[in-house]
């Protein structure tokens, strides 16, 4: 074990048993990890109510309830626990919806599993700041990203602006080239350049950072 004050308690749900055996097999105690499983959303909420997690890790695509009105459910719950989205799929529309749900973050399936253990990390440190439990404080680390405010997003010029915004609703490059009458690579240049300034490491955190300023109502 760590450092860490506790361990994390990280509830999986994805009705497919072989990627919830392999992602306990990944995310193991001696990583700071105690995992709970559920094959469906109605059973994740059962498990929710009876043994609140510090992080939920919730595939997108479920039958009869589907990640997106699972995670809905367990916000309505208790709104503080942090949940990252598991997708196979990874399209951008998806994760748009995601994270104006309240997603925490994504990730593409298969996931890394270096990055995921990280962004747990970061989701559970997150959850006990919400909850002002300093007992529950994990070690700190850095974050993929610092909390955005108002003075990066007036660093970006108007064009940048445009394309952070139409990104982040979910349109593709070449959608964002057809709207603004320029070309994709420029449109993916413009996209580097603002991604720099908002210190953004994936559009992942472009979503945040535009949660946070109120781009995605």
């Amino acid at each position: 074990m760590s450092s860490r004050e506790e361990p994390i308690k990280l509830l999986i749900v994805d009705d497919d048993a072989l990627t919830r055996d392999g992602l306990k097999a990944g995310l193991s105690a001696e990583d700071g990890f105690i995992i709970q499983e559920a094959s469906d959303g109605y059973k994740a909420l059962e498990y929710f109510k009876d043994d609140k997690p510090d992080v939920v890790l919730l595939d997108l695509r479920m039958p009869a309830l589907d990640g997106i009105e699972t995670m809905r459910k367990l916000k309505d719950l208790d709104n503080s626990v942090p949940i990252v989205i598991m997708t196979a799929y990874g399209d951008i529309p998806t994760a748009v919806e995601a994270m104006k749900t309240g997603a925490y973050d994504f990730t593409v399936k298969p996931p890394k599993l270096s990055q995921l253990r990280a962004t747990l990390k970061r989701a559970a440190e997150t959850s006990a700041r919400r909850t002002g439990n300093p007992g529950a404080k994990r070690t700190s680390g850095k974050t993929s990203m610092p909390e955005p405010d108002d003075e990066r997003y007036k660093a970006l010029t108007e064009r940048e602006r445009e394309i952070f915004t139409l990104t982040v609703q979910g349109l593709s490059g070449t959608q964002i080239a057809g709207r603004l009458a320029i070309s994709r690579r420029t449109v993916e240049t413009h996209r580097e350049n603002l991604m720099e300034k908002l210190n953004a490491r994936n559009k992942a955190d472009l979503f945040r950072c535009a949660g946070r300023l109120g781009l995605l109502r």
